[in-house]
């Protein structure tokens, strides 16, 4: 037997008749109800009522759907999914005469106007009767509300809410317990947010994104990108996010055969737009499937055949994500990118999908960052889109690099030529000479690829310096030096295999 668990109310009985009397609402077609198991502590079912019909006094109303493991699929070596699958309210709701009736594809029934001690049958596939064995008021979410304690046969239990609707109800199949954790409508308790809340940007935001391209071909090449977008002006209207920002970026190849790398710099003034949408992924509920769902190569096969399956979470910096992944590793079983089975064999059911091939997957959103991942994998070929972090009221998370990183050598050099470095590429040290009369170097600093400090020589004073390789890795890097009269000098180091 199951023990009830009544998330640590106020309770207070009162008249059963005066219970009676209220208008008991199970679900109202304005609100989405977000759910948790215990055993999760996440969001894990979002329900609401995507259409509804009225007959008469009766409304029907049709609830929301996700994609769920096929249990009844029984063919070899195949992990089979089904979409438009109900969750544990079922996939319809009829009214009628103040009683609710779950159905498609079981059926059980709730009676939240029934009195203390009524009983009624609560199904007829498992013959559970269910009887009013609690009434009171308790405190949820932070209201004071009439409540109702519904005693299965089989121990469960089910709570409703005049206000609130169903605030627990027992997983038939298991020992799984659902419990209300928040309303969106009213906007009680814990709200999984929408589109707007990801890319409400605010002037002043920086963020640093990485783009790294690889082919693996006859000729092993890497296309490296660094982006840095800086939002200068902001406006909303009608869910259209428009931005003015400041993008700097700074690109190149590598092809491994030599290490010589040359840079392309941009830096621009570009508008950003971002569009709600009714199918976008920041829209979406836990589970939902999303069509049309092929943003690697929409070539490649018919959309129409594509679907992905949205997981929605509280991350450890406590703000929500949403997306989808995929892993074909040993130690990871996430499955949410599938296409639909009648691909391979039309004659199969609509609603069967099979997991993609892609070896590895993964598109996630951030509220208030926008975009943090999109990368795949492919036998020939990867991708990764990332943000490396950001810059919002002041504070810096991850990393971001500075102008000076984006500058070209051009604009750095600043014409000096009283400044000589050789050889280069350095094989074991590289002579730093200074021929500006009067003037000698003050120190030294060595920056990677990444704008990160690596090494630093100070207190030089002289007119020439030999700077050793010392455990330096072949490649390309950055040389500042100072000189006594207050002057900087900027210049590319390469290292030699």
């Amino acid at each position: 037997m199951k023990v009830f668990r009544l998330f640590s109310l106020l309770v207070a009985v009162i008249s059963a008749n005066a219970l009676f009397a209220q208008n008991w609402s199970l679900i109202n077609k304005n609100y989405t109800y977000n759910y948790k198991l215990d055993v999760i502590g996440q969001i894990q079912s979002t329900i609401f009522a995507d259409s509804f019909q009225v007959n008469g006094n009766d409304t029907t109303f049709f609830l929301n759907r996700i994609i769920s493991g096929c249990d009844t699929c029984t063919t070899p070596s195949v992990d089979f999914y089904l979409k438009n699958q109900p969750q544990f309210l079922l996939r319809q709701v009829l009214v009628s005469d103040g009683v609710y009736h779950f159905s498609d594809p079981s059926e059980f029934v709730i009676k939240p106007h029934a009195l203390l001690n009524e009983t009624w049958q609560f199904d007829t596939v498992l013959n559970y009767m269910a009887t009013v064995t609690g009434v009171g008021t308790s405190l949820t979410f932070n209201e004071t509300d009439s409540f109702k304690i519904i005693s299965l046969t089989n121990g469960d239990n089910i709570v409703v809410s005049k206000k609130f609707g169903i605030i627990q109800f027992p997983g038939l199949a298991n020992n799984d317990i659902f419990t209300l954790k928040g309303i969106k409508g009213p906007n009680v308790g814990t709200v999984v947010p929408s589109f707007y809340a990801f890319f409400n940007f605010n002037v002043g935001d920086i963020f640093q994104y990485e783009t790294v391209e690889g082919h693996f071909g006859a000729n092993f090449i890497v296309d490296h990108e660094l982006k840095k977008v800086s939002i200068l002006a902001r406006t909303y209207s009608q869910g259209v996010f428009t931005y003015q920002a400041r993008v700097q970026t700074k690109s190149w190849t590598d092809a491994f055969k030599s290490v010589q790398v040359d840079f392309t710099l941009e830096d621009y003034i570009d508008t950003i737009v971002y569009v709600d949408s009714a199918t976008h992924i920041c829209n979406a509920y836990n589970q939902k499937a999303i069509p049309n769902f092929n943003l690697i190569d929409p070539a490649l096969q018919p959309d129409s055949i594509m679907f992905g399956q949205v997981n929605c979470f509280i991350d450890y910096d406590d703000l929500w994500v949403k997306g989808m992944e995929f892993s074909n590793t040993p130690t990871s079983n996430p499955k949410q990118i599938f296409y639909s089975s009648q691909f391979d064999d039309p004659s199969l059911h609509p609603d069967l999908l099979t997991p993609a091939t892609y070896d590895n997957f993964e598109y996630r959103f951030k509220s208030g960052l926008g975009e943090m991942v999109f990368s795949w994998v492919l036998p020939d070929q990867d991708y990764s889109r990332k943000i490396l972090g950001w810059v919002k009221d002041g504070d810096t998370i991850g990393t971001v690099y500075g102008d000076l990183f984006y500058l070209s050598m051009n604009d750095m050099d600043e014409k000096e030529n009283g400044l000589s470095i050789f050889p280069i590429p350095v094989v074991e040290n590289t002579n730093i000479v200074l021929h500006n009369p009067s003037s000698y170097i003050e120190d030294i600093h060595l920056y990677n690829l990444h704008g990160q400090l690596i090494r630093n020589e100070k207190g030089i004073r002289s007119d020439s310096y030999v700077l050793s390789r010392k455990n330096l890795r072949p490649g390309c890097y950055f040389l500042q030096i100072s000189d006594n009269k207050g002057k900087t000098y900027r210049k590319k180091l390469i290292v030699a295999e």
